[in-house]
């Protein structure tokens, strides 16, 4: 059938203008400028109406048009109709071809979606193969390693895979789901973040003041009224393999080594010991030294570990020639000014000068001259009324401390100094508000790098901060930790994983993983 006969077979769809969804079976002659063209088209019904009018058949129609088209039509009107079919099939084509292309692009963000998914679950599916292999938990490398695949890129990755569709109506829906998609993920890794609860409690009912780790953070040990508790430390995982007498008194401060296995303790009555720690089996103390007249409050070492500082509860600071191999430690000198009982110590990283803070209110700055002479350099509290609890270098020339009366301010404050370590910045960090309570002394500033990133950890009063230093050099407040009451101690593994501490008001050691 040719083009012309297709056209005139499109009437035969023709549905009637009055009795609508009825077929068009015969055509009306009647000559009125009242009855339009499309009512002359009629169905069955509009026979029996009105079977008076002249009709013809439509298909009687059809058959005169296709013989009599030459002498009745117009052939440039066929000339234009044949146009306009041609440009309409290459339109008809032209979305076909568009709808099979996106009807590919369909298939291929569905594809991308399905192996990004299958990719995922083969990653998960792999590390617990490898945990059951190894019988062992996930590496911190393997874990920073696995969320770094599943999240590399991802979101980038999805909105590159449906940039087509960004004309289509759906796609500002699509791009809302997927912004929710990205929120909850954000949120979820923000409630991820700080302090989470590792295993169950473990009972210890004698009094702990002081935790610490070894370098390699598979030994802890611990405080237990006179005597000291070594732990082994595996993953968030402890299991006692010492309990030994070490002083006449309770032991108040202990401090592992850096670089080997050896550590020293301090007691309420101002003694001190070394100790060796050999295979994890065999532990060696050295013999007692009693040059502090009150207890042990704080200790810290130099780098090299060749100098030990301690404070005591009375006003003492003493400088010691230290040699942890041997267990051996000979006092050097002692520095006096604070008026009372010494709360925390710390050097600056290059090692020249040493901060004090004590319960005078007094912030002292020593500068170094010799290993036996350090000079009394500044008081930096005239700006403060009350005492500080902590104290800490995060930098050479930048130190943080916190107060601790009942009444304090409960801030942390943030203290830059210049070259004649004159302060010259003065920062504060809010903190919560904790009035009528006392803090403990004891659970010094835990400054370390994690992944990269600089953390402190800081108690005060009932809470545990975690905070981070960011790009700009601000403390930014990542997580907290609130315990029931104000008496309680702890440390971190140096790896920045964990931390343990003992609550007095539970009786109990808790660990906590430390998620960045």
């Amino acid at each position: 059938m040719n083009s012309n006969s297709k056209n005139f077979d499109v009437l035969k769809d023709m549905t009637c203008e009055v009795h609508q969804g009825k077929k068009v079976t015969s055509v009306m002659f009647e000559q009125s400028k009242s009855i339009s063209l499309q009512q002359c088209f009629q169905c069955d019904q509009c026979c029996i109406n009105n079977p008076k009018l002249q009709r013809m058949t439509l298909e009687n129609l059809i058959n005169y048009c296709n013989k009599k088209k030459e002498q009745n039509f117009n052939e440039r009107l066929y000339i234009l109709l044949e146009i306009y079919n041609k440009s309409i099939d290459n339109l008809k084509t032209l979305t076909q071809n568009l709808e099979k292309e996106v009807l590919n692009l369909i298939k291929q963000v569905d594809k991308y979606l399905d192996q990004k998914l299958f990719d995922i679950y083969k990653l998960v599916a792999s590390q617990e193969l490898y945990m059951h292999i190894n019988h062992q938990r996930l590496t911190d490398d393997n874990e920073e390693l696995f969320k770094k695949q599943i999240n590399e890129d991802f979101n980038k990755q999805i909105l590159q895979k449906i940039e087509p569709f960004k004309d289509f109506n759906e796609y500002p829906k699509f791009e809302k789901e997927f912004d929710n998609f990205l929120l909850k993920l954000n949120e979820k890794k923000q409630q991820e973040q700080g302090f989470q609860t590792v295993g169950y409690p473990i009972t210890q009912p004698e009094v702990c003041y002081s935790i610490d780790f070894n370098n390699t953070n598979n030994l802890m040990i611990s405080g237990c009224n006179n005597n000291i508790r070594v732990w082994e430390f595996n993953a968030g995982k402890m299991n006692q393999i010492h309990n030994i007498e070490a002083h006449s008194s309770q032991v108040t401060y202990l401090l592992f080594s850096k670089i080997q296995n050896n550590f020293i303790s301090g007691s309420s009555e101002g003694s001190l010991k070394c100790w060796s720690i050999k295979n994890n089996k065999q532990l060696e103390s050295s013999d007692t030294y009693e040059y502090h007249p009150k207890g042990i409050s704080c200790i810290i070492t130099n780098k090299s570990e060749n100098l030990l500082f301690t404070g005591d509860m009375e006003q003492n600071i003493l400088i010691w020639e230290a040699n942890f191999s041997l267990k051996q430690l000979q006092f050097l000198t002692s520095l006096v000014s604070h008026q009372n009982r010494i709360f925390g110590l710390s050097l600056n990283e290059s090692e020249t000068i040493l901060a004090s803070c004590s319960y005078d209110k007094q912030i002292i700055i020593w500068r170094k001259i010799s290993n036996q002479q350090w000079q009394f350099e500044r008081n930096i509290n005239q700006y403060y009324s009350e005492f500080g609890i902590r104290i800490k270098f995060i930098s050479n020339d930048r130190l943080i401390w916190i107060p601790g009366s009942r009444e304090s301010q409960d801030c942390l404050f943030d203290i830059q100094l210049d070259d004649k370590n004159v302060l010259k910045q003065l920062q504060k960090q809010e903190l919560s508000k904790c009035q009528n309570t006392i803090d403990g002394v004891y659970f010094p500033i835990v400054c370390l790098k994690v992944n990269g990133q600089n953390i402190i950890i800081v108690k005060h009063k009932l809470t545990i901060y975690l905070f981070k230093v960011t790009k700009k050099g601000d403390l930014s407040i990542v997580a907290l930790w609130i315990q029931k009451s104000a008496d309680f101690f702890g440390a971190v593994t140096n790896d920045g994983q964990y931390m343990v501490i003992w609550e007095q008001s539970e009786q109990r050691y808790q660990i906590y993983k430390i998620v960045i």
